[in-house]
């Protein structure tokens, strides 16, 4: 890593916040798979649980915890003396606690900013006394007054709290509020760690978590493909590209594991990755305009932002449709090795277009080969050097 950039800590919450997002169940060994995959792609940090729920989830933090024995594993509380017992019975080296003191939780829990904040330094009194290493939440931060939230940071740095997580819980955020609040909030506590736990509600979470990276975060929440409560989270995936990609910060994250990881992941929550899903949806790296194939032929920087290689991808695909121009077919013949002339070449366009048209489906480069095969029978043909990083499919 360059000595100018800044190392963002990350902190996967997919065994967490993940596991809450609706209709997903998975087992305790599953769950340590996971884990251990997360760890070797070089994530931080696992928050892995509540143990407040029972003996079955403090037994799937245990197991996380003997998966990944170099990695910081956290169990998830309430701010409540009972949550930290049942978490001291985990067996982590890390607690975090999760407080509300907007206006508008405030009056759901029917307490008033004073007496949160007591119970904040009695229960952080009592959990540094008993984990090497504390963090707390701000619930629904991102609805707090500013003056509220540094009191609040001020009494947990003051009580042994190593990192101050700041919650856009209903993801209404935007990255200007973001940008405003995470600056405010660094500048008073320039030594402090301070990370940002993005929801996807408005579709603004990466977005939302790279501009808190930017401007001062030290720390940031995401989980695999995005999972979590009603939109889900930052996707770990997209957080890690986007810093990849953006001057001055990094996190350290293998990104040629990102692939595999991700699809593993949603083949044990049984939550399938949408085809244009960016990173590791299945079309993300798919062509079949003829301008962007044409563009493609020049320089793969000109409409892939990075590699498919760089995220564990094993190439792009080129598809012909009834849309695809000549230099789709361009490309497809040089991934073959194929070379025809001009004349001919028009006639093989035609025909193609005619048989994507008359199937109702994209052809692929195999397609492209067998009917060039049909119809030109043993046309002479000159070998050419495949276009690099097209897959033959």
């Amino acid at each position: 890593m360059p000595a100018t950039q800044k190392k963002i800590t990350l902190i996967d919450t997919t065994l967490r916040d993940g596991l809450q997002s609706p209709g997903i169940f998975i087992t305790t060994p599953d769950a340590a798979k996971i884990a251990a995959r997360i760890a070797e792609a070089g994530v931080d940090e696992i928050e892995a649980g509540i143990p407040a729920r029972g003996l079955l989830e403090i037994d799937m933090v245990r197991k996380i915890a003997d998966a990944c024995p170099s990695t910081v594993i956290t169990a998830w509380c309430r701010p409540k003396l009972y949550d930290l017992k049942a978490a001291l019975s985990c067996g982590t080296g890390s607690v975090h606690f999760s407080f509300s003191i907007s206006d508008l939780y405030l009056n759901v829990i029917g307490m008033r900013p004073a007496s949160v904040l007591r119970r904040c330094g009695r229960i952080l009194r009592a959990a540094s006394s008993a984990f090497p290493l504390v963090s707390v939440g701000i619930q629904d931060a991102t609805r707090t007054p500013i003056e509220r939230l540094m009191e609040f940071s001020a009494i947990a740095f003051k009580n042994g709290v190593r990192r101050v997580r700041i919650a856009d819980t209903a993801g209404i955020a935007d990255p200007l509020s973001v940008q405003e609040m995470i600056r405010r909030l660094a500048s008073a506590f320039p030594e402090k760690d301070f990370e940002f736990h993005a929801h996807n509600d408005l579709g603004m979470a990466t977005a939302n978590a790279l501009t808190a990276a930017q401007c001062g975060a030290k720390s940031l929440s995401v989980s695999i493909n995005g999972l979590g409560e009603r939109a889900g989270n930052a996707a770990l995936e997209e957080v890690v590209m986007a810093m990849k990609l953006s001057p001055g910060i990094a996190c350290g994250v293998k990104t040629e594991s990102l692939f595999s990881l991700c699809h593993m992941t949603a083949k044990l929550t049984k939550r399938p990755i949408a085809p244009d899903k960016p990173i590791t949806g299945e079309l993300v790296f798919t062509h079949q305009s003829g301008i962007h194939c044409f563009g493609l032929a020049k320089s793969p920087k000109t409409f892939e932002p990075f590699p498919p290689q760089c995220a564990g991808r094993g190439g792009r695909t080129i598809l012909f449709g009834p849309r695809s121009g000549r230099s789709t077919l361009d490309v497809m013949l040089s991934s073959l090795g194929i070379s025809v002339e001009s004349g001919l070449k028009t006639r093989l366009y035609s025909f193609i277009t005619e048989e994507s048209i008359r199937l109702k489906k994209m052809l692929t480069i195999g397609d492209v080969a067998s009917i060039t095969a049909l119809l030109f029978g043993s046309i002479p043909m000159r070998f050419t050097r495949p276009m690099t990083g097209t897959k033959r499919t």
